[in-house]
């Protein structure tokens, strides 16, 4: 496993406030996850394990890059702490 990808995860973690959607995408692409855009959401899915599923839904602000909420972020280092447990066979 790559150690810049858990270098992204340490930092994300670190300051769950303040996400950019585009650093979420990267994050979650590194981990093996796809993206989809809903109507006003996006759907990461696990390409090896379907069933990991996270549902985003990014905040719009006037003049600003969209930002994740924190609780948006949690739910995505969440998964991405399954799926190292499930990898690592706990």
């Amino acid at each position: 496993m790559s150690p810049d990808k858990f270098k992204l995860l340490d930092e994300i973690r670190s300051r769950k406030n303040n996400v950019r959607a585009n650093e979420l995408k990267k994050l979650m692409s590194l981990f093996g996850f796809t993206y989809r855009n809903a109507r006003h959401c996006i759907i990461y899915k696990h390409t090896k394990y379907p069933f990991l599923r996270v549902t985003v839904t990014e905040h719009k602000e006037k003049g600003q890059e969209n930002r994740i909420l924190k609780c948006y972020v949690k739910n995505c280092i969440n998964a991405i702490d399954e799926l190292s447990s499930m990898e690592k066979g706990e």
